[in-house]
């Protein structure tokens, strides 16, 4: 089960890709994505990763991106997470306005017996104001409350 739970995201990288090699946001410039339970470090990781092969590689693309790889995360996407310090370390690379925290109740890993120190880690890794955002404001944005 461990195992399982440590690759659980490993496709985010291959459906990031797709998302924006794959021209699906191009012909969908309305769509927005939202990557659950998957937390937020590896957004910076796998933005840097499909700029390089942007760059590296445009010549050989049979399909060119309309946009830098930024945009598409500016303008269409979004994660959460529930304890991520890696992630919140790296938070001015993923944008305080596409982060959103979650307890995951009631599923296993929930931050149960400790999401009062799951959201004290928020308010010190980005101050109170961005933590209410990250908290409750960015999701109400992103479902259009």
């Amino acid at each position: 089960m461990a195992v399982a739970m440590m690759v659980n995201i490993d496709s985010f990288r291959e459906m990031f890709s797709k998302y924006i090699f794959g021209g699906i946001l191009d012909r969908h410039p309305s769509l927005r994505v939202g990557w659950f339970e998957g937390g937020i470090a590896w957004v910076p990781t796998a933005s840097q990763e499909a700029e390089h092969v942007l760059a590296s590689y445009r010549h050989m693309l049979t399909d060119h991106p309309e946009h830098d790889v930024r945009h598409y995360w500016d303008t269409h996407m979004c994660a959460s997470f529930m304890v991520d310090g890696l992630g919140l370390a790296q938070i001015d690379q993923i944008g305080v306005d596409k982060v959103m925290w979650s307890s995951d109740y009631p599923h296993n890993e929930i931050t149960f017996g400790y999401w009062e120190r799951s959201l004290a880690a928020v308010v010190d890794a980005v101050g109170p104001e961005d933590a209410v955002r990250i908290v409750g404001g960015n999701v109400k944005s992103f479902l259009g409350m």
